[in-house]
């Protein structure tokens, strides 16, 4: 009988021929040919059950989410200008933008997802791996970044730092360090 082999980084259970961690993504060679003295490695204190969701689908939920904002906007603003006039047009132009905003924020406060999430079925999770609420999701992962990012250079340079951490093993922005979160797949029970 096959001994069990767990991820030395996140603690999840893998075959012998897994190259890669399914949770973390870390590489198993690497991990495991540092452990070649180790006896066993023993499993985490906790059950992990969730794969991360990829690079891939956390940006194509951004996009989606910027695509879904613009849209209202251009929407709401051309139709404004074409019934009642270009002046009124950019006031509902903003309205319609804060609007979606305002609805975003609600869905992060109450099902920690926002549209693009939901369309690529991925969640936010926190440490404990429960949903988050307000505090989480949009003041510490949204606001505390956005708000670094109204600065001329500095903001720049933490907005691009915290969109290339995405390229660590863990998956982890800036914004899940800060708000203690990660974001996970969907899985089908």
């Amino acid at each position: 009988m096959e001994e069990s082999k767990f991820c030395k980084e996140c603690g999840v259970e893998y075959k012998n021929t897994d190259k890669f961690c399914n949770n973390c993504g870390i590489d198993l060679f690497k991990i495991n040919s540092e452990q070649l003295f180790e006896e066993s490695v023993e499993p985490p204190s906790q059950p992990y059950d969730y794969i991360l969701a990829s690079r891939t689908k956390r940006l194509l939920a951004r996009l989606v989410d910027g695509l879904l904002g613009v849209l209202a906007v251009v929407i709401v603003g051309t139709i404004i200008a074409i019934t009642v006039g270009g002046g009124k047009a950019i006031i509902g132009a903003v309205v319609a933008g804060l609007s979606f905003m305002i609805y975003q924020y609600y869905l992060l406060a109450t099902i920690s997802q926002t549209l693009g999430k939901r369309f690529m079925n991925i969640i936010i999770i926190d440490k404990d791996g429960n949903p988050c609420g307000f505090l989480t999701n949009v003041i510490l992962r949204e606001w505390i970044i956005g708000l670094i990012g109204l600065f001329p250079v500095v903001g720049v340079i933490i907005r691009l730092v915290d969109i290339l951490f995405i390229f660590r093993t863990d998956r982890r922005c800036i914004h899940d360090m800060i708000a203690g979160t990660k974001v996970i797949l969907i899985q089908d029970k």
